[in-house]
């Protein structure tokens, strides 16, 4: 979540700060529009059509979202000294996200066996994709949860050595991950080397987020943003190399679309919002959680009857994914904030 803590009248207190809260509301919606997006470019046949080539610019310009998501993380995360500490960590860590996850993990699993029971269809795959990590698009979390680990320990090196040598070292560490998720294949998203490398993203945000805040200079860095896209999409046009498209853990490590993601964060990081989005950017975690079964089912449910170009279909769905995602997420976290309250009045009774 979003905020920073300040001292008022001898209380702590929580400011947000709208710029990151907006950026992590655009960065889901980025990643919805992503995967919807590949649904209609993988049914296209002509290649030469402008509807393909403008497929293909939204999955470009959108690949920023998942680097932004785990600086987001890092930035705030690692801004905390009391996450040094293994045992608050983890135990905030265990009732925030990793319990939440498990409970819509188990949600989703059992809709998938159902399905499949349905349709007399083997109930393995399910099984396999949440061994490897890759369970409804979920992979970004198996990822994440290797990094939480990593937190106290990042925190307690980062204060015992210098903050020139700190910016040095995530900055060597982000080109080595670039490297390294360029010529390395993974089939498990938790793999050590896919952890390992987004850490780089994971620290960099953190780099970002204490050292180039304020600098008043946001329009620079998105114009930057938009040309490293740019750059991005003249070299898949003309070469037909289609590599960040297909791959998660290497499509948001290609340079340019490394460099530009930076300079999307570092943009945010200078940009004045008053209006809060407090609300919508506390849900986008479960936003994230619910957004594959959902744009399945829609798809699976519209198929070809809307005779509407793929453009259309592409932001009519992802619209409608966004909302009924957001809906979705209200109604989880009152039902878990109801139990949450019901077992902590049962804690007192007791």
């Amino acid at each position: 979540m979003a905020n920073n803590s300040v001292i008022n009248s001898g209380k702590i207190t929580k400011v947000r700060e709208n710029n990151y809260d907006l950026l992590r509301i655009i960065s889901t919606f980025a990643v919805i529009l992503i995967h919807v997006n590949a649904f209609y470019i993988s049914k296209m046949t002509d290649y030469a059509s402008n509807l393909y080539w403008i497929g293909s610019a939204i999955n470009i310009v959108t690949r920023f979202s998942v680097p932004c998501f785990v600086m987001l993380s890092g930035a705030f995360l690692l801004s905390n000294p009391k996450n040094k500490d293994y045992k608050t960590f983890y135990k905030k860590t265990f009732s925030k996200i990793f319990l939440p996850f498990i409970v819509i993990s188990i949600l989703l699993f059992l809709f998938s066996e159902g399905s499949r029971i349905i349709s007399h269809a083997s109930l393995w795959p399910p099984l396999e994709k949440i061994l490897i990590g890759d369970y409804y698009n979920l992979w970004f979390m198996f990822m994440l949860f290797g990094l939480y680990i990593f937190v106290p320990i990042i925190i307690r090196v980062k204060e015992s050595v210098t903050n020139k040598s700190y910016c040095i070292a995530a900055v060597i560490w982000l080109i080595f991950s670039i490297i390294n998720q360029l010529t390395t294949a993974y089939k498990l998203s938790y793999a050590f080397g896919v952890v390992f490398s987004y850490m780089g993203y994971f620290i960099v945000g953190n780099v970002i987020y204490e050292n180039l805040r304020g600098k008043k200079n946001a329009i620079v860095f998105f114009i930057l943003s938009m040309a490293c896209f740019s750059v991005t999409f003249i070299y898949r046009y003309f070469t037909g190399s289609s590599y960040y498209s297909y791959s998660k853990y290497a499509s948001f490590f290609v340079p340019f679309v490394a460099l530009g993601s930076l300079c999307i964060f570092i943009a945010f990081s200078n940009i004045k919002i008053n209006r809060s989005f407090a609300k919508l950017s506390s849900r986008t975690f479960y936003i994230y959680m619910f957004h594959t079964v959902i744009y399945y089912a829609i798809l699976n449910l519209i198929k070809d009857r809307i005779p509407l170009n793929s453009l259309i279909m592409t932001l009519l769905v992802t619209v409608v994914t966004f909302l009924l995602a957001w809906f979705a997420s209200v109604i989880f976290m009152k039902i878990w904030s109801f139990c949450e309250n019901k077992i902590k009045d049962r804690g007192r009774t007791d």
